[in-house]
């Protein structure tokens, strides 16, 4: 995954993961099979809000990230746990915070905001 993107942030309704048929393990990887149990496995979607698990402030530079950037796991509603960018102009993440995840044109999922 690349973490520094340049492509703008676009709002998704929902975000498409992979869940088991069996086990109900879901991942954002898309898959045929599961990677827990190996039984068959569809894809579906979910909607892009969840909560915050965990974030951290990564102080190198990399990309045109220059003064570092936050990293945050987010757990989605009905979905896995998923790593995230914060977006630069919002403001920084708590744990257990409700947020709402938008996705780039580079694939890569930021946290916008907390949801009210």
């Amino acid at each position: 995954m690349t973490v520094a993107g340049n492509a703008a942030p676009t709002h998704v309704e929902t975000i498409p993961v992979t869940a088991c048929s069996e086990c109900k393990f879901r991942s954002a990887t898309p898959a045929a099979a599961c990677p827990l149990c190996g039984a068959a496995a569809e894809q579906r979607s979910t909607q892009a809000i969840g909560t915050v698990w965990s974030h951290t402030l990564v102080h190198l530079p990399h990309g045109t990230n220059t003064n570092g950037y936050r990293l945050v796991y987010v757990d989605l509603d009905d979905g896995p746990r998923i790593l995230c960018q914060q977006a630069a102009d919002a403001a920084s993440v708590k744990v257990d915070d409700r947020v709402r995840i938008s996705l780039g044109d580079d694939d890569i999922f930021t946290v916008k905001g907390v949801e009210a």
